[in-house]
């Protein structure tokens, strides 16, 4: 599994237990030793697993089908 840290920018649609966001993700170092630039990334919490969300809080992200 492969996970990026993220901060919300901004919330979207909400429906049925899931909200739509979009992310900007944090600067991180990869395996090789490379640098990943920051991304900014649709994303779907689901706030009765995760609790609520708000723009400006930082997130932990699956990125593993995005990678």
């Amino acid at each position: 599994m492969t996970w990026r840290g993220a901060r919300i920018l901004s919330t979207g649609n909400s429906w049925d237990g899931a909200l739509e966001l979009t992310v900007a993700t944090d600067v991180t170092t990869t395996a090789d030793g490379s640098t990943r630039e920051p991304q900014t990334l649709r994303a779907l919490a689901y706030p009765a697993l995760v609790g609520p969300t708000h723009v400006g809080d930082h997130v932990l992200l699956n990125t593993t089908a995005l990678d």
